[in-house]
C-alpha cells in the first residue's frame, strides 16, 4: 500500500516514522530501507529514532536513484550492478562515442575538429548533464529518438550510447519494470520503504513507486506548509497578467505561498494524482503571539491577510518581536558576525534553547565556511557549530592542496597563486618553513618583482612576448647572486639582490626547492598518460609537496 504522511512539522513526521519503524517486518533481520535526500538528513533522522525508541539500529539509508536501482534489480534478472547510464559513468561512453564517430556528428564539428580530448570531455560532461535530464523529466524524447522519429543528432548520439549497452536505462527499465509486475507480479511483501524529507522526484520515479508499492508498503514523509488544498493556487503577477475571463477563476489563496511555493505545489499535486492507499495528515497552529507565527499560521490555514483580516496579532503591531529580522551587511564577514551576535543573544535569552536546535542555512557554504570558522572560533562565547554540505575539497586540506597543484598548470604562475600554497601548513612543515618564513619570502618576491611567468619560454608559449623580465627565473637568479656576491654590479646582466645573507641562504635554498617542484608541473597539461601513470605522478607530486604525517 501507497501511504502518503504529510504535516508542517518535521519533529512531528518523525515521530510518525518512529512509530511505524517499531513496527517490525515479517522478517525481523530484514534493514529498513529509507530513501533520504542527502547525508545530512539520514543522520538527523537517525538521532530523533532514538530520541523516540531508545535506540536506532538496522536502518539503510539510500539515496533514490540508488534505490531504485536495487530494486529494479530485483524484479528483472540479469542488469548490471552499477547502471550504464548514471552519471559520472555515461560522460566517459560519451567520450568514446565522440572519439570513435566524432565524424558523424558535423553539427559538434567546432568542438571536436582539433582532437582536443579536453575539450571532447567538457562536451562530454555538458552532454551527460542534457541526457540525464532526458531520462527523468523528458521520457517521451527517449522513447522518440529510439523509434527513429526524431533523426536529429542527440537522437544519433543517443543511438550510439544504446547499442553499447543492451538498451539498459531508465526509461527501458520503468517499461520492462511495469510489464513485469503487471505480469507476472512478484513477492515484495517482506519488505517496506521509507521515504524521508524529499521534496522532489520525477514523476516516472513516483509512478514506480506508486506500482511497487502494489506489492510492499511504502511510506511517504513530506513536509507540508499547508493543510488546505493548494494545487490551483497562482501568484498575484501570473493572474494580473491572465486575460480578464480567465483570472476571474484564478486564486492566490497566500501570497507567499503561490509566489515562492510553485515547485512544492506540483510536487504535492503529482502525489496526490497517484491517489495513496491511506494519508494521514499532523498539522500544528502556532499560538499567533508573534509576527513569525502569524505568517506560519496564515500559510497552513492558505489565509490572505490583504483580502480580510483573520489574523489575529496579539502583539502591537509597531513593535518589533524579533521573530523576524532583517539585517543589511556589506560583507559575508559582516553578515556572519551579525549572526554570532543574534545566535547568542537567542541563546542568553531561552535557558530552554541549545545550539543544536538551531540550524542556519545560506545559498553559498563555500563563500561563508572560511568567515564562520574565523568568527565562531575565535570569539569569547564560542557556540558550538557544524559546516554541512561541503564537498571533499572544501573539507580536506590535502584535497584542497592537490586542486590547487592540479590547477597550476592551466595558469600563468602568478606570484598570489604560488605563495598561496605556502599559507597550508601540511607544505610549509614539508619544506621546513615557518609562518614567519613565508611572511620574509613574500618580501624577497616583492622586492625582485616577480610577477608571473616561469621564464621566457613559458612566455612564448603562451604566445606573449619572450621577455624575462618580472618571471620568477629572473627573481630567483637575483635572489641566487646575492646570496653569493656583496656587490651592486650587474652579473650576465642580473642586479644581484643583497638582502640575503647568514642563516637566511638556508630558507632561501628551501624556497628554491620548493620553487622547482612546482615548475616540473608546467608541462602536464600538454602530457597524455594512462590513468594509472597519472595516479603515480600524483602520489609522487604530493611526496614531494606534503608532508608524510598528513599525508
Amino acid at each position: 500500500m501507497f501511504y502518503l504522511h504529510h504535516g508542517n512539522r518535521l519533529d512531528s513526521l518523525a515521530e510518525q516514522f518512529a512509530e511505524i519503524h517499531a513496527s517490525h517486518l515479517a522478517d525481523p533481520l530484514l534493514p529498513e530501507h529509507i530513501i533520504v535526500q542527502n547525508a545530512g538528513m539520514a543522520r538527523w533522522l537517525s538521532l530523533r529514532i532514538s530520541e523516540h525508541l531508545g535506540i536506532a539500529a538496522n536502518l539503510k539509508f539510500s539515496f533514490p536513484a540508488e534505490y531504485m536501482w536495487q530494486l529494479i534489480r530485483t524484479v528483472l534478472n540479469g542488469l548490471p550492478d552499477v547502471e550504464p547510464f548514471r552519471p559520472g559513468i555515461m560522460r566517459w561512453r560519451i567520450v568514446q562515442v565522440l572519439a570513435d564517430c566524432g565524424n558523424e556528428f558535423p553539427e559538434l564539428s567546432s568542438y571536436l575538429h582539433d582532437d582536443n580530448q579536453l575539450r571532447s570531455y567538457q562536451l562530454a560532461c555538458r552532454l551527460e548533464e542534457m541526457l540525464d535530464r532526458c531520462l527523468f523529466y523528458r521520457p517521451h524524447w527517449i522513447i522518440d529518438w529510439e523509434n527513429g522519429h526524431t533523426p536529429n543528432w542527440q537522437a544519433r548520439l543517443w543511438g550510439k550510447l544504446v547499442d553499447g549497452s543492451d538498451g539498459v536505462h531508465w526509461v527501458g527499465l520503468q517499461k520492462q519494470f511495469l510489464q513485469v509486475l503487471a505480469t507476472k507480479g512478484i513477492d515484495l511483501t517482506r519488505q517496506r520503504v521509507l521515504i524521508f524529507g524529499i521534496a522532489q522526484l520525477s514523476p516516472g520515479y513516483l509512478q514506480l513507486m506508486r506500482e511497487a508499492a502494489r506489492y510492499m508498503d511504502v511510506h511517504f514523509f513530506l513536509v507540508n506548509p499547508c493543510q488546505q488544498y493548494w494545487g490551483d493556487i497562482v501568484a498575484e503577477k501570473i493572474k494580473i497578467q491572465s486575460d480578464d475571463a480567465v483570472a476571474d477563476y484564478l486564486e492566490i489563496g497566500n501570497p507567499l505561498l503561490a509566489s515562492m511555493g510553485r515547485q512544492g505545489r506540483d510536487f504535492f499535486e503529482l502525489l496526490i494524482e497517484l491517489e495513496p492507499d491511506a494519508e494521514q495528515v499532523c498539522f500544528t497552529e502556532n499560538q499567533a503571539n508573534s509576527m513569525l507565527a502569524v505568517i506560519q499560521n496564515d500559510i497552513i490555514n492558505l489565509n490572505n491577510p490583504l483580502e480580510n483580516n483573520s489574523s489575529n496579532i496579539a502583539i502591537p503591531k509597531q513593535t518589533p518581536d524579533g521573530s523576524i529580522s532583517f539585517h543589511s551587511c556589506h560583507t559575508p564577514m559582516r553578515e556572519v558576525e551579525v549572526l554570532y551576535d543574534q545566535l547568542l543573544d537567542l541563546i542568553n535569552n531561552d535557558p530552554h534553547l541549545k545550539p543544536e536546535h538551531i540550524i542556519v542555512m545560506m545559498p553559498l557554504v563555500q563563500i561563508y565556511a572560511p568567515f564562520i570558522e574565523a568568527v565562531f572560533a575565535a570569539r569569547q562565547h564560542q557556540i558550538p557549530f557544524v559546516i554541512a554540505d561541503r564537498n571533499l575539497i572544501e573539507t580536506n586540506v590535502i584535497a584542497d592542496i592537490l586542486s590547487a597543484l592540479l590547477a597550476l598548470p592551466d595558469s600563468r604562475f602568478e606570484i598570489n597563486r604560488v605563495l598561496a600554497l605556502l599559507d597550508y601548513q601540511p607544505v610549509r612543515q614539508r619544506f621546513s618553513l615557518t609562518e614567519n618564513d613565508v611572511a620574509q619570502i613574500r618580501e624577497w618576491c616583492t622586492q625582485t618583482n616577480i610577477r608571473w611567468g616561469i621564464d621566457a619560454a613559458m612566455r612564448q608559449y603562451l604566445d606573449l612576448p619572450d621577455t624575462l623580465e618580472h618571471s620568477w627565473l629572473a627573481g630567483i637568479q637575483r635572489m641566487l647572486l646575492g646570496s653569493v656576491m656583496n656587490s651592486d654590479a650587474l652579473f650576465n646582466d642580473r642586479l644581484p639582490y643583497t638582502e640575503i645573507e647568514g642563516s637566511l641562504t638556508i630558507l632561501l635554498g628551501r624556497f628554491v626547492e620548493f620553487a622547482q617542484r612546482l615548475f616540473e608541473l608546467r608541462e602536464w597539461n600538454q602530457q597524455r598518460c594512462s590513468l594509472s601513470s597519472w595516479i603515480e605522478q600524483i602520489r609522487s607530486l604530493l611526496d614531494h609537496m606534503v608532508s608524510d604525517e598528513d599525508q
